[in-house]
Order: C-alpha cells, then sequence, then structure tokens
C-alpha cells in the first residue's frame, strides 16, 4: 500500500471513529434502577434443658440412705441444667404435680411419697444459649412416711417441663 493510500485510509479511519463517537454523545444515557428488599430475622424466646446431663435426687438422712430411726425428713436434689434465650423469662413446672410417689419393687409393690420441689436462680432469666443456668429439684420424704416403710429401694421419675 503506497504512503498516499495509508494516509488516506487512516484519515477516513480516524472520520469513522469520530462520527461513531459523536453518535455514541447523542445518545441519551441510561439511567440506573434500583430497589429496596426488605430482610428481616425473627430470634423466637425459647429455653431448653441442656443436653448430656443426668441429674439424679437421692433422698437421704444418712448417707445416701434413710435410716428410719433418724427424726426428722429426708431430704436431697439435683441441679437441672437450662438455657433460654438472652433474656427470656422461664416457667417450670413439675409434671403431675408436686407429690411424687416413689414405688419399691422388691417390698411387694409399698410405695412413699415424696414431696418435690423447683428453686430457679436468682436471675433464672435466658443469657443466651452458650450460658447454662441451674434449677434445683429437690425431694423432701417426712419421717411419718418414712418410718414404717419396709425396706427396700424406692424409686420414681419426675417429669419437669419449662417454657417457652
Amino acid at each position: 500500500m503506497s504512503t498516499t493510500n495509508w494516509t488516506r485510509w487512516m484519515r477516513l479511519a480516524a472520520a469513522a471513529a469520530a462520527g461513531l463517537a459523536g453518535i455514541a454523545v447523542a445518545l441519551p444515557a441510561r439511567a440506573a434502577d434500583s430497589i429496596n428488599v426488605p430482610v428481616s430475622a425473627t430470634v423466637l424466646g425459647v429455653c431448653k434443658f441442656s443436653t448430656g446431663q443426668s441429674p439424679s435426687v437421692v433422698i437421704a438422712n444418712s448417707g445416701a440412705n434413710i435410716d428410719p430411726s433418724l427424726p426428722g425428713s429426708a431430704t436431697g436434689s439435683a441441679n437441672v441444667l437450662y438455657r433460654c434465650t438472652n433474656g427470656t423469662a422461664p416457667t417450670f413446672a413439675l409434671t403431675g404435680g408436686a407429690t411424687l410417689t416413689l414405688t419399691c419393687g422388691a417390698c411387694g409393690g409399698a410405695t412413699m411419697a415424696a414431696t418435690m420441689a423447683l428453686t430457679p436462680p436468682g436471675s433464672p432469666n435466658g443469657q443466651g444459649f452458650a450460658t447454662d443456668l441451674t434449677l434445683v429439684l429437690s425431694g423432701t420424704i417426712s419421717s411419718a412416711i418414712y418410718a414404717p416403710a419396709a425396706p427396700g429401694t424406692y424409686t420414681g421419675t419426675q417429669q419437669i417441663t419449662v417454657t417457652p
């Protein structure tokens, strides 16, 4: 290609580019569009007993046993751990009420009544699911109930519920 043709070709290309640039500038700019989308998350206020625990109440007045010759009530307690959503107030209940019937299978089905009670901590409201709180389950059997009882091991199961 000769220099003259090359120069002509460059001029033509420059003119075409300038023309296209002029058209692009002349077109109106398109406005961007947007939308606001609400986002929400709801944390429930719940309480649950902590997993992996095995609390057991042993009601006694002499070591781990009841000596019927001793006066006064036999007592026992166990710590039950729970967790609640931060600030949630738990409500505890003894399923079946506060009287638990203990049965001695080896004693011909003899029974004794234990009075059960729950004692929540001084600040029972939840502190989040990373913090265990302690509920105390206690049981009492009066000497009037255990003094005439047949010897043997008396057992029962106390169910506790927590809401919410």
